[in-house]
């Protein structure tokens, strides 16, 4: 019997957690609490899987204008909660970046954001 390769991921989220290559009764002993898998030959960042037909699919895309809310926004470590699409305003002009994690479903980005009042 040749290994299959599997995408271990968390239960709640869906997040992809790793990419394993075994033989099928083995696979039980690569899954935490929490943890859940399915059989896919896709297991990087770019995917995730829904937690309701237990399938891969790509994480959605977008942009700084129109984020996926609600979501996550880091700036210089901190972070912000967002339940509405955001304003970004600083106290000094500069480049800064903005990391943005909106869920397992979606891509996370970090943008480069020029702020010049």
């Amino acid at each position: 019997m040749s290994p299959t390769q599997y995408a271990v991921y968390e239960k709640e989220t869906g997040r992809i957690i790793k990419a394993v290559t075994c033989d099928a009764s083995l696979i039980q002993l690569q899954v935490g609490p929490g943890e859940d898998f399915v059989e896919a030959l896709v297991a990087s960042a770019d995917f995730y899987v829904d937690p309701g037909d237990r399938k891969v699919k790509p994480c959605k895309d977008y942009t700084l204008a129109r984020l996926p809310v609600p979501c996550a926004v880091f700036i210089e470590g901190v972070r912000y909660w967002c339940v509405s699409q955001p304003s970004f305003t600083f106290d000094i002009p500069g480049k800064y970046q903005i990391e943005v994690d909106a869920g397992a479903q979606y891509k996370r980005k970090v943008f480069d954001y020029d702020y010049l009042p």
